[in-house]
């Protein structure tokens, strides 16, 4: 499943370099990642720790690092003839600071999950296409 293959996650979120479980195994509750990002020539790495887990159709982790603690939910539902995502940020930065200003990015940070959200469907979309059998 490409939405829960640390291998994978580079291929649609962007920014993200790399992610390395460095505790347990990836999708198994208590399981850690260090998330590598590279943004406009900066590199920082956030943790993500599954907190809960039901296999392809819920995911919630606890995620933090880089100036911003969250809660991050993500969700698979049946729709139609295919399968709809919802993902829930739940959380604020650390800094006051950036909690001033953090309302002024929102617009921006939803445009961002929107494009990564397209970016999965057409990896998923690829994977499909390459596992189908040649007529």
């Amino acid at each position: 499943m490409v939405l829960a293959d640390p291998e994978l996650a580079p291929l649609w979120q962007r920014h993200l370099v790399r992610m390395e479980v460095v505790r347990g195994h990836a999708n198994q509750v208590g399981a850690v990642a260090r998330l590598h990002y590279e943004e406009r020539g900066r590199s920082y790495v956030m943790q993500d720790e599954l907190v809960e887990c039901e296999p392809n159709r819920r995911w919630r982790s606890r995620v933090s690092g880089n100036g911003l603690s969250a809660v991050v939910e993500t969700r698979l539902s049946h729709a139609g003839s295919g399968t709809e995502v919802s993902l829930t940020w739940t959380g604020r930065p650390d800094r006051w600071l950036a909690r001033l200003v953090f309302p002024l990015f929102a617009r921006a940070l939803r445009r961002g999950v929107d494009a990564d959200l397209e970016a999965l469907e057409r990896c998923v979309e690829q994977r499909v296409q390459r596992s189908e059998p040649d007529a």
